[in-house]
């Protein structure tokens, strides 16, 4: 009972986090109100889930050790939280279920955590080439038609983005936490399905407030931000990696202010991002393995 409660209140968090962006994004095309935005960005993180959550398992990595993982995750959340300090989720999680395993005793599939790592230094600089290929192809295909299908257009493209978003991040990250407690047991489907209904709903605009630190951005821009973040992150499902949403989505916003000479980037700003997600990163790996050790079973 203990894992479902643990996932359950980090997808809570985690459709907290990124329900603002989705949530912003979609409610900026004045197709929805906000309740019917809530309704349909939840169920399309639930569909994601449901449809190809199983592709990203912690399985891949190891067979056990979840609940200290999980435990682990929470309360560097909740400390970096309460210091304001950025972080990722994601790294958290897989991290900290390294050294939980390690406690415990547990095989680890080293080759497939380091092709994780990987993923994770690979994706933004894909993410950064594919926002500039799509807000190119986007800006030709737009250049010649008027201000009505230009607005009708965003209005359509806002909304489709911001679902395919969602259904991606159910893929990935949320997928990954939720086969931690068991996969599509009744139970456990009942509770994530309230923990991202509840943290969509509680949702601030936690990836705008972030992007506002270090440029900012035009609609057509965050849009193909938003677009590159959420196809790089479903093609590492199809490889089975859990991937990070929120540090692609930093490698489009460059690409966009890269696109755009008139843009200035904060560098501190973004160095801070980074050094602050290496950092409990790798924190999580010895905490991992220190509530590993206080909790293993006798």
């Amino acid at each position: 009972m203990e894992i479902l409660l643990l996932s359950s209140a980090l997808i809570f968090l985690l459709s907290r986090n990124n329900g603002g962006m989705l949530l912003g994004s979609f409610t900026a095309s004045g197709v929805a109100s906000m309740r019917k935005a809530i309704a349909i960005i939840g169920s399309a993180i639930i569909l994601g889930v449901v449809l190809e959550g199983w592709k990203v398992h912690p399985a891949n990595m190891t067979v056990g050790g979840y609940m200290p993982a999980l435990l682990t995750s929470l309360i560097i959340f909740l400390i970096s939280n309460v210091f304001e300090i950025p972080i990722s989720l994601t790294s958290i999680v897989v991290l900290s279920l390294t050294g939980s395993s390690l406690a415990w005793g547990l095989k680890v599939d080293w080759i497939y955590l380091r092709n994780v790592i990987l993923a994770w230094i690979i994706a933004p600089f894909l993410t950064l080439a594919l926002a500039l290929l799509i807000h190119r192809a986007s800006s030709i295909l737009f250049s010649k038609a008027n201000l009505l299908t230009i607005s009708l257009s965003n209005r359509l493209a806002s909304y489709l983005i911001s679902v395919y978003a969602a259904y991606s991040l159910g893929t990935n990250t949320v997928g990954f936490i939720f086969n931690m407690a068991g996969g599509a047991r009744l139970l456990n489907v009942a509770l994530a399905l309230a923990a991202v209904f509840l943290g969509v709903f509680f949702s601030g605009r936690a990836i705008y407030k972030m992007g506002e630190k270090f440029l900012v951005l035009s609609p057509q821009r965050f849009f193909s931000s938003l677009t590159s973040a959420s196809i790089v992150l479903w093609i590492l499902t199809q490889l089975g990696l859990p991937g990070i949403l929120t540090y692609n989505l930093i490698g489009a916003f460059i690409a966009m202010a890269w696109f755009s000479p008139l843009t200035l980037i904060n560098v501190r700003q973004i160095r801070w991002y980074f050094l602050a997600w290496i950092t409990t990163s790798i924190v999580s790996v010895p905490a991992g393995y220190l509530i590993g050790v206080v909790v293993r079973p006798a």
